[in-house]
């Protein structure tokens, strides 16, 4: 069995960072099988390279980023598993500031619903009527 070639997949996780700002998860899956398959790595060791290239590169890994953003929601949730609209909005001004040039508050904001919608999270009612319509006015693509 031949040696893992782990230069070669750093450079190649290097030249498709540098393509764009944010390695999504269908790109981040592309990625480790590509390690995994042409480079000899095992897929926790091409899990590790991705992100770890990324991070050096200033790119962003967006399950790394849901993860951290999952947290931080977790951390702002009431008794019963509720968000409030300011805690939502500032987690997604967190969220696009991670990813400073390819994301605004808006695209943020729908990654953070599908995190929510995933977890089973609800919204909190906002305002004088008590309604969610800032959670509904959201739409997921």
């Amino acid at each position: 069995m031949s040696q893992p070639n782990y230069e070669g997949f750093a450079e190649f996780v290097s030249a498709e960072a540098e393509a764009g700002r944010l390695i999504n998860r269908s790109q981040e899956r592309e990625l480790r099988r590509e390690g995994v398959r042409s480079f000899g790595l095992k897929d926790s060791e091409s899990i590790w390279f991705v992100r770890g290239v990324a991070s050096r590169t200033g790119a962003a890994v967006q399950s790394d980023l849901d993860e951290r953003a999952e947290r931080i929601l977790k951390i702002q949730l009431d008794e019963k598993n509720r968000i409030r609209k300011k805690d939502f909005d500032n987690t997604a001004k967190i969220y696009a500031a991670l990813i400073s040039e390819r994301m605004d508050v808006k695209s943020a904001k729908i990654h953070l619903k599908e995190v929510m919608e995933r977890n089973g999270w609800k919204p909190r009612r906002h305002g004088l009527l008590r309604r969610k319509r800032w959670y509904n006015k959201i739409k997921i693509s």
